[in-house]
């Protein structure tokens, strides 16, 4: 919030750092990780790049990561995007950032209500841009109508 205050272009502050971030981790050393993901009686192993799991469309400000995502339908998108070339991956990003990306071979989407994600050993993760410290397993559940908001 401080960062919003001092700078007014937050949001496109915001989008750049991401992709800034994303670039920086693309052309370090990085791994893919395998991965066991289940949801409403799927079970998926895979080796990934990486995985976002969301309620809404948009992630890190402007990434449409989960364009088919409904805030109010009770269900969890997810995006699974598996093993691929940092290459091949920074020539799709403007199309992650557009939300294009539903037809490149290797994204895949689901809907689920939970998601349990195993590692085999732990991994950072985020949850609206706060870093959660690494861990095997995330369990991940949506309280659907469980927040009351009074609109003036």
């Amino acid at each position: 919030n401080q960062l919003k205050t001092r700078h007014p272009n937050w949001n496109s502050l915001n989008a750049f750092v991401y992709v800034f971030a994303t670039v920086k981790k693309l052309l370090s050393p990085f791994s893919c990780r395998n991965v066991k993901i289940k949801f409403d009686g799927q079970e998926i192993h895979s080796k990934i790049l990486f995985i976002a799991v969301s309620n809404g469309k948009i992630y890190g400000g402007r990434f449409k990561i989960t364009p088919e995502a409904i805030l109010d339908d009770g269900l969890l998108e997810i995006c699974l995007v598996e093993e691929m070339g940092r290459f091949k991956y920074l020539s799709i990003l403007h199309k992650v950032f557009k939300g294009t990306h539903a037809s490149i071979k290797g994204i895949n989407f689901y809907k689920a209500k939970e998601v349990v994600i195993q590692f085999s050993e732990p991994v950072l993760a985020q949850t609206s841009g706060e870093v959660i410290e690494g861990q095997k397993n995330y369990i991940i559940t949506l309280l659907p109508k469980s927040l009351k908001l009074i609109v003036p």
